[in-house]
């Protein structure tokens, strides 16, 4: 169950990925971390997260979303 949970994570940040760099916001991307069991911690460089539950017949999913800026891809406005 934990692979294919990876496997999803990777396509949906693999997509995302191409969107942002198709908008103008070339990006690098991390492998998603699945952490199991419930109450394990992990400590993360980004500050700011978005969290997403998802319910499905077979439970709760919950995902941390943190984007940050890399200074190797400089924004500029028009």
């Amino acid at each position: 169950m934990l692979s294919i949970l990876g496997e999803i994570a990777n396509v949906i940040t693999g997509n995302a990925a191409t969107e942002l760099a198709a908008n103008g916001f070339p990006c690098d991307i991390s492998p998603p971390v699945i952490i199991e069991p419930r109450g394990s911690t992990l400590t993360s460089t980004v500050c700011r997260q978005i969290l997403v539950t998802f319910k499905s017949d077979l439970g709760l999913m919950t995902a941390r979303i943190g984007l940050s800026e890399n200074a190797r891809y400089s924004f500029k406005a028009a």
